[in-house]
This record gives C-alpha cells, structure tokens and sequence, in this order.
C-alpha cells in the first residue's frame, strides 16, 4: 500500500489536538487534591463545583478585600450613592443567574431527554447494548452535574455535606466514562482489542468499590490513580476513535467531530476559568453535542437494520413467491411424470405378460412337438414341425438379445469403435446394403438426397451401429407400410439450436401411422403397440429403445413425427464434426 505523507501528517496533527484536548478535560474534570476542611468561612459557604475546582484561586476572597478597601476610602457622601448602585448590580446578578440556571435546566433536560429515548430504545430491541451504554453515561453525566452544580439539586432540596459531594462526584464521573467506554467498545473497538476494554472495565470497578469501602482521606491520598485511570481510558478511547475513522467505520466520522467539538468547548472553559478570556461555561453544551452525534449515529445505524431488514423481506416474499411457482412448476411435471411412468409400467406388464406367452408358447409347443417324435405320433421325416419350432427359437433368440444389448446400453458396458465417416459416401453405401430388406415384399425404397455434389460431411460415427439404427427404423416402416406402398430416406444438413451443423436422416412411410397419443411412448422402454389394431407381425417391442441409446451415445437425438392414414416419419441428427 502507498505511504500518503499528507494524509498520515493530517492524522498525526488531529491526534496531538485531541491529546490536548483530552488533558483539558482530565484537568477540568478532577477534583482537587487540596481541599482543605479550614478555609476561610467564604470559601467554605461556597459550592463543593468551586471548592474542588482546578482553576478556582482566592480571587473572590481577594475581590472582597478590595471592595472593603474601596468602602474605606469612600466619603460619607457617596455611600448613598454607592448603595444604590450594589442594588443595581445585585439585580443584575439575580437575573444573569436566572438565565444561567435556565440554560443549565435546558443542558441537563436535555441530555436526561436523550438517555431517556435511548433506554427506551434499549428495551424495545434489548441486542442494541449500544443505546442502553449511552443511556446510562447521560444519566451519569446528568446526576454528576446536578450535585456539584451549585443552586441545582443542593438548593432545591437541601445541602448536601461535602465529603459526600466528592464522593458523589467521583463516583458519577468514573461511571459515566466506563459506560462511554462500553459504547466505543461496542461501536469501534474489534475483538482482539477487547480484552483491554475488560481490563479498564474491572479497573473502574474494583476503584469505585474501594471509593465505598475506603475513608474519604484514603480516598483523596491515592486520587492519583482515579486521575491516571481517567487519563489512560481517554487516550485508549481517542486512539481507537481515530482508527475508526481511518478505516472508515460506520459512524467514526460523527463521533470525530464530536470530540473535535468537545475539545474546542473545554478549551473554553478552560480559559474563562483561567479568567483569559471573558465567555460562558460551555462544557455541558459540548457534552450535549456529543450525545447528539451519537443519537445521529444510533438512528442512522437503526433506520439501516430497519431498511435492511425491509429489502430482505421484500426479497424472501420475491422468492417465495418464486418457490411457489417452481412448486407449482415441479408438481404439474411430477404429475404428467406420474401419468408417464403408469404408462410406462402399464406397457411393461403388456410387455412382460407377452414375452411370458411367446416363450411359454414355442416352448410348450416344441415340447409337445418333441414328445410327438419321441411316441412316433409325428413321422420323423416331417419338416413342417421342425421349421416351426426353428421359427421360434430364433424369435426367442431375437428378444433375450435386444433385453441384452438394451441393459448394456443402460449400463453404460457397451463398446464403440468411432471414426470420422464421410457421410455422403456412407449414406449411399447405407441406402445399396439395405435394398435387400425390401426382397419380395411389394415395397419401394427410394433415397432422396438434398446434399450438394461438391459437398463433403464429416461425422464421428461408429458406421455398424449406425446401421443397427437404420435397419430398426426400415423394418419398422415395413411393419406399417402395406403392400405397394413407398417407404424414403432422406438426408438433409441443417443447424440445431445451438447453430451447430448436424445431419439429419429421416426414413418416411406412406403406411396406416400411429395414434398422436401412443408417439410420445414409442421411444420407452417396455411399450409396444397393440398387434391386433396395427395388423402387426410379432416383436419384441425394444428396437426403438435401443435406437434412442444409440444415437444418444452419439450425441444426436430421434424422433417421430406421424399422422393417421398418413404415414410417418422417423428421423434421427448426427453432429457435424467438419465440413
């Protein structure tokens, strides 16, 4: 990664301005080590804010013996004049601290305001630990503020000893930054640095409970360690802040600017008190701000969850709706597959119940033919029985070696010899070898070829299967052709789907055709159309079968085209592997 000296020096530079701005705040914060129980009755009538306050001097003991000073050397005259003007000047301070204590009022309203809605948030969704942390900093920030605070809770109600003010202050101040703690945890800090977080966590505890336990002069001999504990748990949440915002975590940005503004505010305060600059306590309002940045991110990061979780409903019920139509989709295919597969069975029962009456048929004849011979019923020299009983040996024969040769398609144990085939030349060859099936049975054979003279086709083919193939297709046209009628072979190159070239055979007859709702099943395993309606010669009912696995395993696919009393067209495509 590229080193950017600009955008690290910026860093650097934001990170030593909130360094300062974190030791104004542990100096503005802390209470004093002085206190002292034998301060002049002024000091002592005063709040437990200015008793402990780090910038807090004897200036107002020292105004005191300067106005007394003044009076002395005022004439006897002008004490008329004089007491006019204190009335005039004390109205005006009961007025400045009217507005004061409503601005005040209104800091603390609203922070309590902000802790409120936050806890409120917190048990409506109890996994947002987030908002329950700053919930409980602001009500600390607030009880903090209303004790050392003057003319708040004390004159309200009624004062307060000092000893428990300090206490009070301390405890308050601890807390609020163990749950402020708590939330950057929660927001910034990853895992692995947690177990630091854990162990200022049981730092703050452990001191807060000593704070109970112990003596206040314990307590304020060993303040130290409340003021290094303070100090190491800013700069820990400062240090992780800045992270944040460098690797540009959701909400770092805000909380940036806050400390940013924090750190301008205390600073403030810390030359108003230092009586540099003539302003207003400010850092209540810059802990007001803060929270508010804070309540910007939470929201900001709730209405995200919330518009998160609306897009993934919105997507489940898309895709619930999507499901319902592939369910739909999947049950009217299981349902048509259902009616498929009853077909299917249906016609291996006819089929199994057939091949059971061809076998038991020959067989029971050829053993009563036999036992005949064998009693000297039938004479020796008669042939007729012996051409029967060789007639259906050999159809027996035929049907155990297509149920064979079907399995072993199936299984996928067969063996082809491929090669690459011109398939002009083979066509030709094909159309002369196969004239002698169309012998003596009062059939035309006719070859149509559409493929140019110049043409040459190459496919990858084994050419005796390919043969099987033809030859099934023929025989089974002859079965449906009656006498004098044509039976076509015709080639044609086109491309498929894909755009690919592929050849396509087809082998047409001008025969009785077959029923639409019986073409979807010619091509299953078991189904055989009715003999007695098709005027069909005996079979086993596994010859277009096998042609399917066959073309299938040459990458092509067959089918059937075919109209009652219009004939029918069986055709299969073999893929062009050059032209």
């Amino acid at each position: 990664m590229r080193y950017d000296k600009k955008k690290y020096g910026i860093y650097f530079i934001f990170i030593i301005l909130l360094m300062i701005c974190l030791f104004g705040v542990f100096f503005y914060l802390k209470p004093s080590l002085a206190y002292n129980y034998d301060e002049p009755p002024l000091l002592a009538s005063s709040s437990i804010y200015e008793m402990h306050h780090p910038f807090y001097t004897q200036s107002k003991w020292d105004q005191f013996i300067d106005y007394l000073e003044k009076i002395s050397s005022v004439k006897k005259k002008d004490l008329q004049t004089l007491h006019v003007l204190e009335q005039e000047e004390e109205q005006q301070n009961v007025v400045n601290e009217k507005i004061r204590l409503l601005f005040q009022a209104f800091v603390l309203g609203s922070i309590f305001i902000i802790g409120i809605n936050h806890l409120v948030v917190y048990f409506h969704r109890k996994k947002e630990l987030s908002a329950l942390f700053i919930a409980l900093a602001c009500f600390g920030v607030v009880t903090r503020t209303f004790f050392i605070k003057e003319t708040l809770f004390i004159n309200l109600f009624f004062d307060f000893k000092p000893e428990s003010l300090l206490i009070v202050d301390l405890i308050t101040g601890l807390v609020s930054i163990l749950f402020y703690l708590l939330y950057i945890n929660r927001e910034f800090i990853r895992n692995r640095y947690r177990f630091m977080t854990n162990f200022f966590v049981s730092c703050v505890i452990i001191y807060i409970i000593c704070m109970l336990v112990f003596p206040l002069e314990i307590i304020l001999q060993t303040n130290y360690i409340y003021q290094l504990l303070a100090l190491f748990i800013l700069i820990y949440i400062v240090c992780f802040s800045i992270i944040a915002g460098i690797k540009r975590m959701p909400g770092a940005y805000l909380n940036l600017i806050g400390l940013l503004i924090l750190f301008v505010l205390v600073w403030n305060d810390f030359f108003h008190y230092s009586e540099h600059i003539s302003t207003n306590e400010f850092i209540s309002v810059s802990i007001l701000f803060y929270l508010f940045f804070m309540t910007i991110h939470l929201s900001r990061k709730s209405s995200y969850s919330f518009e998160r979780v609306e897009r993934l409903s919105e997507e489940l019920g898309k895709l619930n709706l999507i499901l319902e139509l592939k369910v739909k989709q999947r049950t009217e295919e299981l349902q048509v597959a259902n009616e498929s597969l009853q077909k299917v069975e249906e016609s291996r029962r006819r089929l199994l119940a057939s091949v059971s009456h061809e076998l038991n048929t020959p067989l029971t004849f050829i053993h009563g033919h036999v036992k005949a011979m064998l009693d000297g019923i039938v004479p020796k020299d008669d042939t007729t029985y012996l051409r029967a009983v060789y007639n259906d040996t050999k159809m027996m024969t035929r049907m155990i070696a297509d149920l064979q040769e079907l399995s072993i398609l199936e299984s996928g144990q067969y063996s082809f010899h491929f090669k690459e085939v011109d398939m002009k030349t083979f066509i030709v060859q094909m159309y002369e070898e196969l004239q002698p099936l169309f012998n003596g049975k009062d059939l035309h054979f006719i070859f149509k070829e559409s493929i140019g003279k110049e043409t040459n086709i190459f496919c990858s083919i084994d050419p005796i299967r390919i043969k099987q193939v033809l030859t099934n297709l023929i025989v089974n046209a002859q079965k449906f052709t009656p006498k004098g009628g044509s039976i076509y072979m015709e080639t044609v190159i086109r491309q498929n789907e894909n755009e690919k070239k592929e050849v396509k055979l087809t082998i047409m007859d001008t025969g009785i055709g077959i029923d639409e709702k019986n073409i979807p099943y010619l091509f299953e395993r078991f189904f055989k159309l009715n003999e007695q309606q098709y005027c069909l010669e005996k079979g086993s009912g596994l010859g277009l079968v096998i042609s399917k696995e066959i073309v299938e395993i040459h990458g092509g696919m067959i089918g059937v085209t075919s109209q009652k009393n219009k004939g029918s067209k069986f055709y299969f495509t073999l893929p062009i592997r050059r032209d």
